[in-house]
């Protein structure tokens, strides 16, 4: 229900249950920040509060008017409201636990209404939980248009989010039926940046951001350095609020610098005093080392004349030191030493000592004392080597390395060093510059060259010829009955035929065949398998023939039928008559034909048929003449 600006105090049965209601609440306050204690922040809960005014019967205040502006009592602790909400009039928080992926957008409604409340105030506040990634935050409000004209005129409400830079909500506080107050705010998230926003109404529905504010998480996890050693101390550097130092085999606490050499090993670790959580990379022990109590430098063994060596090099005390000794000998493997010197001094000198020996070739070993003292046997080695001692001169005559291109061949001569102006001994292949390069051949200790030798020799740089490029040579191909060959131009490659002409284009085939040959040009080369020779064929020219004239076709001859004699013509005496009046023998049609000897039936038979044949050609004949 709601309760309008006026009211009169609710009946004691009522006030009870407010009571009840309100105690509720407080438990559920109680039980909400033991639960964000306990997990540490290992979850995302929010604990809120606020201050609001409680009437004397415990039940709800009566919601102040819109003119008012007054603070509200500070005399009830943080009460905490469930949240589901309550129709009691006054300042109610609801504990809201936040999926970390949730998102919440703040959205305006559809109306162009004031903000119903604004953000008169905003505090980041030191953690009470200086051991969890916590953030607690102060605010206030008051009224940001009449309260007449708010969606509910009797109160409004605050949602408080706390989004992360990806946009996710990791803590939300539901502040509802207010109109002016302040509350807080504890938040267990990781530590990081994150935006607190303020969510108000709108007098004409909807929401919107009131306020928002940047903050910093801190990380409550507290860092400590290694302590550092330097010589044989260890330097134990100042602890961090919430820790300390110790010493790990007594457990006592430790400050400053630390003598190693009056401990001898000495583990450190760190500890926290206030129960928060500690980052460091101990625990880190150090062991005391003994330090040398003088040095030495410029080990020379001389052994240029024969059947002896000088010793000698440079000694430095340490400072702070007052006297020391150095221990030098020539030792031997399983006896005592050939010869041994112990040299003690108070200040920086030098040592020399010759010795002879016979040819052969002799360690050298030199030692010295500890800080431990002079008469202490702890001692460091400084110096170990060897060197050869020889006899009379040996001669040898030297050659000079050969030269292969670039290269020196500088091949080992016993008795012989070879060297560069530089001073460098020269061993094996060893590359001429473009410049060239001046050898210098000296005899080693105990070697000597004939007098006369010469000791000195320029080596010249040769210029790399170039290597030629490879081509192949390509023949054309000859067309059949083509007597005539294109050589299309190729680099490198060079075509001549028989008598050693150059082909440069067409090329025409003589009689029989011809070889062309291929060589490489100037700077060029042929593959091992390439092929240099190729052979075209001449091919005869082939006869025109000659053109034969065209017969043409045959005239049809016409045959005109001679008149046959009548039989009353026929009598006579004329030549072949046979005096009756007949000439020869009469035909079957009544003709009287002449006795010839012949058949007659075949020569009537040819009769006829040209008989017939001029008959036909009459008739022809006639035809053409009626169509023309």
């Amino acid at each position: 229900m709601t309760r309008s600006a006026h009211s009169s105090a609710p009946p004691p049965r009522r006030a009870a249950r407010a009571a009840q209601r309100f105690r509720t609440r407080v438990y559920r306050s109680v039980i909400a920040g033991t639960v964000a204690l306990l997990v540490g922040g290992s979850g995302v809960f929010a604990v809120a509060g606020a201050y609001a005014a409680i009437e004397p019967d415990g039940s709800a205040p009566t919601p102040a008017v819109s003119e008012s502006t007054a603070t509200p009592d500070p005399m009830v602790t943080e009460p905490v409201a469930d949240a589901s909400g309550s129709d009691q009039a006054g300042t109610a928080l609801a504990v809201t636990p936040v999926e970390a992926d949730v998102v919440a957008e703040a959205t305006d409604g559809e109306s162009a209404g004031k903000p119903e409340l604004k953000i008169t105030s905003f505090t980041v506040t030191e953690s009470r939980f200086p051991c969890i990634p916590s953030l607690e935050i102060d605010f206030a409000w008051m009224p940001d248009a009449p309260e007449s004209e708010w969606t509910n005129p009797d109160h409004s409400s605050i949602v408080v989010l706390v989004v992360d830079d990806e946009g996710a909500v990791v803590g939300q506080t539901n502040i509802d039926k207010v109109s002016a107050g302040g509350g807080s705010a504890t938040y267990f998230i990781d530590p990081g940046h994150y935006t607190v926003k303020f969510e108000v109404p709108l007098t004409g529905g909807g929401t919107t951001i009131a306020r928002e504010e940047s903050v910093e998480v801190a990380d409550p996890t507290i860092v400590v350095a290694a302590p550092k050693r330097v010589g044989n101390t260890v330097v134990v550097p100042t602890a961090p609020d919430g820790a300390e130092y110790f010493n790990v085999a007594t457990g006592e606490t430790v400050t400053g610098t630390l003598d190693l050499a009056d401990i001898g090993t000495l583990t450190l670790d760190a500890r926290s005093i206030n129960g928060c959580a500690l980052k460091h990379d101990g625990p880190w022990t150090f062991t005391a080392t003994k330090t040398p109590l003088s040095s030495i430098s410029n080990v020379q063994t001389d052994t240029s004349t024969p059947l002896q060596v000088t010793i000698s090099f440079d000694y430095a005390i340490a400072p702070g030191v007052d006297k020391t000794s150095l221990f030098v000998q020539i030792p031997t493997v399983d006896g005592p030493p050939l010869r041994s010197w112990d040299v003690h001094f108070t200040e920086d000198g030098s040592f020399s000592a010759t010795v002879s020996l016979p040819p052969g070739t002799y360690p050298l070993k030199i030692e010295g004392s500890l800080e431990c003292g002079v008469d202490c046997s702890d001692v460091q080695t400084f110096y170990e080597g060897t060197f050869t001692v020889i006899g009379a001169p040996i001669e040898v005559t030297p050659t000079w390395p050969i030269q292969q291109g670039n290269i020196i061949k500088v091949v080992s001569q016993q008795g012989v060093i070879f060297t560069d102006k530089d001073g460098n001994v020269l061993t094996g292949d060893v590359p001429v510059p473009e410049g060239g390069i001046t050898v210098t051949r000296t005899p080693e200790q105990g070697y000597v060259f004939p007098e006369g030798t010469d000791t000195d020799k320029t080596y010249e740089y040769v210029p790399p010829v170039p290597q030629p490029t490879e081509v192949t040579p390509v023949f054309p191909t000859q067309e059949p009955g083509n007597n005539v060959i294109t050589f299309a131009p190729q680099p490198g490659v060079i075509f001549m035929d028989a008598d050693g002409n150059v082909i440069d284009g067409s090329y025409t085939v003589t009689e029989g065949k011809t070889t062309i040959t291929a060589t490489p040009a100037k700077g060029y080369t042929f593959p091992d398998d390439a092929s240099t020779e190729q052979t075209y064929t001449y091919y005869a020219a082939t006869p025109t023939p000659t053109p034969q004239p065209t017969a043409s076709p045959s005239p049809t001859a016409t045959v005109t039928p001679t008149p046959q004699p009548s039989a009353s013509a026929s009598t006579g005496t004329g030549p072949g008559s046979n005096g009756t009046g007949n000439s020869g023998s009469k035909s079957p049609s009544g003709s009287t034909l002449a006795t010839t000897g012949s058949d007659v039936s075949g020569i009537t038979a040819g009769v006829a048929v040209l008989l017939l044949l001029a008959g036909t050609g009459t008739l022809m004949a006639r035809a053409a003449r009626r169509r023309s």
